[in-house]
C-alpha cells in the first residue's frame, strides 16, 4: 500500500526541482538585466552564462549579445544572436543586432540578407527586450527607450549595406522607403550622401537641407552641406561647438584640396578657438604658406611645437618659410635639425639642396642631392647630371 506514496512523492519532487530551475534561469536573467541597464558589463555577463548554464534560453543569449556589443566584442555578439535565433526563429531583434553588427563590421551582403529576411517577416513590431537608457546629468533619472517599430531604419540599415555594395540604385529605393515611414533627418542624410556619389549634387543638397531643418546641430548635415557649397554660412552655437573642431578640419582640408585656402584658414581659425590642436595649426600653417604668408605660417608651426613637442614636421615646414623669403642659411638650418630626427625624408634633402645651390655651394649640394636620388627622388637624379658632373 506504500508503493503508489512513493510514486507521488516523487512527481511532486521532480515538478518542484524544474520549477526552482525555472525561477532561479529568470532570477539570473532578471539580475543580469539589472546589471546591465547600470552598465555593470562584467557582472551582467556573469549573470547571463549562470543563468544559461540552468537553461538556455532566447532572451539570456540576445542580453548577452548586448553585453558582448557594449564591450567591444563584437563576434561573441554575433555568436549569442545566433544562439537566440536557434532557440526562437522569429526572435526578430537579435536579427537585427545580428545585421547592424555585419553592415558595421565589413558584411554588408550578410546584412542585406538578414534586413530581407526581417522585412519577409513583417520587421520588428513587437519588442521582447526592453532598454533603459541612463540620463548621464542625473535630472531624469531612468527613461525608457523600446523597439516599437523599427521598420524605417531597418530600410535606412539595408540602404547603407546596398551603398557599400555600390548598389546606389537600391540604396535610394531604400532610403526613400524610409523617409516615406519616417522623416528622419539621418535618413535625408544617408540619401544625400548617395546622390553626391551619384555626382547629383543638387539633390544632395536639398536633402542635406532638409536634415538640417529636422535637427539643425546635424553635424553630418552641415558638414556635407558645406562641400557641396563653400559659401554655406555654418551657425555660431555649432562652430562654437568643441565636438565640432574635427569637422572643421575635415573642412578645411577638403578645401585646400580644392584650393581654397582663404576658406581653410577660416575653418582652421574656429577649430584652434574651439580647441587649441597641434595639426590644426600645422594645417593652416601650410594654408599661410600657400598664400605666401610666411611669418604667419612660422608662428603657426612654432605654436604646433609649444603644444607637441614630438611633431618634427614642423622643423622642414618652417625651413620652406625661410626658404620662400629667400634665408636659406636659416632654411637649411631648420632642414638639417629635421634630418637628424628623419633621415630618410628624400624631399627635404632635396629642398636643402636646393638651398645650397641658392648659395652656390654646389658641393654642398651634391651632396644633399645625392641623398635624395639614393631614396629614390627621380628630380634628384635630373639635378645631379645638370649640377654635378
Amino acid at each position: 500500500m506504500r508503493f503508489p506514496f512513493f510514486i507521488a512523492l516523487s512527481i511532486v519532487t521532480i515538478s518542484v526541482t524544474a520549477q526552482s530551475k525555472t525561477e532561479r534561469t529568470q532570477l539570473l536573467y532578471q539580475e543580469a538585466r539589472d546589471l546591465y541597464r547600470n552598465r555593470n558589463l562584467e557582472a551582467a555577463i556573469d549573470k547571463c552564462e549562470e543563468s544559461l548554464s540552468i537553461t538556455s534560453t532566447a532572451d539570456a543569449y540576445y542580453l548577452s549579445g548586448l553585453i558582448y556589443e557594449a564591450q567591444g566584442k563584437d563576434l561573441r555578439s554575433v555568436s549569442a544572436y545566433e544562439a537566440a535565433l536557434k532557440i526562437d526563429p522569429d526572435y526578430n531583434e537579435a536579427l537585427f543586432q545580428k545585421a547592424i553588427i555585419y553592415l558595421n563590421y565589413g558584411d554588408p551582403a550578410q546584412s542585406v540578407k538578414d534586413f530581407n529576411a526581417l522585412i519577409a517577416k513583417g520587421g520588428v513590431n513587437q519588442t521582447k527586450g526592453i532598454y533603459f537608457e541612463n540620463d548621464p546629468s542625473g535630472a531624469s533619472g531612468t527613461s525608457v527607450v523600446s523597439l516599437a517599430t523599427l521598420e524605417g531604419k531597418i530600410y535606412y540599415y539595408r540602404a547603407q549595406a546596398h551603398s557599400k555594395l555600390e548598389r546606389f540604385e537600391l540604396a535610394l529605393k531604400d532610403y526613400n522607403e524610409a523617409i516615406e515611414l519616417d522623416s528622419a533627418a539621418d535618413y535625408y542624410v544617408g540619401r544625400g550622401l548617395v546622390y553626391m556619389k551619384q555626382d547629383q549634387n543638387a539633390l544632395a543638397e536639398v536633402d542635406f537641407k532638409n536634415a538640417i531643418s529636422i535637427d539643425p546641430s546635424n553635424q553630418l548635415a552641415w558638414y556635407n552641406l558645406a562641400l557641396i557649397n563653400p559659401s554655406t554660412k555654418l551657425p555660431l552655437e555649432l562652430l562654437e561647438d568643441n565636438s565640432f573642431a574635427p569637422t572643421l578640419g575635415l573642412l578645411a582640408a577638403q578645401s585646400m584640396v580644392d584650393g581654397d585656402y582663404k576658406t581653410a584658414i577660416k575653418y582652421l581659425s574656429q577649430a584652434i578657438k574651439n580647441h587649441e590642436e597641434s595639426l590644426h595649426y600645422i594645417n593652416r600653417g601650410r594654408a599661410y604658406i600657400k598664400l605666401k604668408k610666411y611669418d604667419q605660417a612660422r608662428n603657426d608651426f612654432n605654436a604646433a611645437r609649444r603644444i607637441e613637442p614630438t611633431r618634427f614636421e614642423c622643423m622642414h615646414l618652417i625651413g620652406n618659410t625661410y626658404f620662400f623669403q629667400k634665408n636659406y642659411q636659416l632654411a637649411i638650418s631648420f632642414y638639417n635639425q629635421y634630418l637628424t630626427v628623419d633621415p630618410q625624408n628624400a624631399m627635404v634633402w632635396f629642398n636643402a639642396a636646393m638651398s645650397y645651390l641658392e648659395l652656390e655651394s654646389e658641393l654642398d649640394a651634391c651632396h644633399y642631392l645625392n641623398r635624395a636620388n639614393n631614396l629614390g627622388m627621380v628630380q634628384a637624379k635630373e639635378m645631379i647630371d645638370k649640377y654635378c658632373r
